[in-house]
């Protein structure tokens, strides 16, 4: 969910809604004339919502938009913004049509998606952007040159993937925390604080 233009939107799997909805305090209408397909991800990106919608990434402003480059191979599952940046990241493996490869995370440069690093050797579930970089979380266990070790989660901080200690049983989700960093999402819970490389064990979600 996001909050644009002073509504809530939520989106998902609902094409009676054009899989993308927003609620003005008494209803919930489509927003434009919606998308044709399941709605993996939002963001607000330079004032306007942006939605990923199979490989394809849409930015419009709620009544009229464009498609952010040809669209990827593969299925964007998450969008995030990090330092004015705008980032997709899924299990993408190259640009559509023939286009360069991906490796799970882009970039839009502002007017095609390249890829960041060497990406990922595994795709992207979780994304977030924040003070200290970009949260990533996945079923991937290392950069994709294979140099380092990266189980499950990393930081982005604009110039390389940073090591993070492991967490027991994977990771797939990350959202912020009121008090400052950010939860990573396991089968159990992990808060992780800002600035340190400790995790604390929130406890097991049965």
């Amino acid at each position: 969910m996001q909050l644009f233009g002073g509504n809530l939107v939520a989106a998902g799997d609902d094409a009676d809604m054009g899989n993308v909805a927003q609620w003005d305090g008494s209803a919930w209408t489509i927003m434009g004339s919606g998308l044709p397909h399941p709605v993996r991800a939002l963001a607000i990106y330079n004032g306007q919502l942006v939605a990923s919608e199979a490989g394809h990434v849409h930015m419009w402003d709620g009544t009229a938009g464009e498609d952010l480059g040809t669209g990827f191979l593969g299925v964007v599952y998450a969008l995030a913004v990090y330092t004015r940046d705008l980032y997709a990241a899924g299990n993408i493996v190259a640009i559509a049509g023939g286009g360069a490869s991906i490796q799970r995370l882009a970039k839009w440069n502002g007017s095609t998606w390249e890829q960041v690093l060497t990406g990922l050797n595994g795709y992207v579930t979780g994304m977030l952007g924040t003070a200290d970089g970009l949260v990533l979380a996945g079923p991937f266990t290392s950069d994709g040159g294979g140099t380092l070790v990266l189980p499950s989660w990393t930081v982005y901080d604009g110039s390389q993937f940073l090591e993070k200690p492991s967490v027991a049983y994977g990771v797939t989700t990350v959202c912020t925390y009121p008090d400052g960093g950010f939860i990573l999402g396991s089968s159990s819970g992990v808060l992780v604080r800002p600035g340190t490389e400790t995790v604390i064990d929130m406890g097991s979600i049965n």
